[in-house]
């Protein structure tokens, strides 16, 4: 392979990776966005969710969440 393949193989390597990384399916809690939570109902969230694990423990139990159940 002379340069310009090889530059050109490389780049294919990197979108086909990049590809690969956003395919990948959201598995556990840690991959969500904590702005995901805004958009469900405070009550929903503590029936569903609580002891979920740690990173929904602390989000359950942060101020801003605590406001948010009880006025909505």
């Amino acid at each position: 392979m002379d340069r310009i393949d090889m530059n050109k193989f490389e780049q294919k390597i990197a979108l086909n990776e990049s590809l690969v990384e956003k395919s990948q399916l959201i598995t556990c809690i840690e991959d969500f966005s904590n702005e995901i939570f805004d958009y469900f109902n405070g009550y929903k969230i503590v029936e569903k969710f609580s002891n979920l694990n740690f990173q929904f423990d602390k989000l359950l139990h942060s101020s801003l969440l605590l406001i948010k159940t009880h006025f909505f």
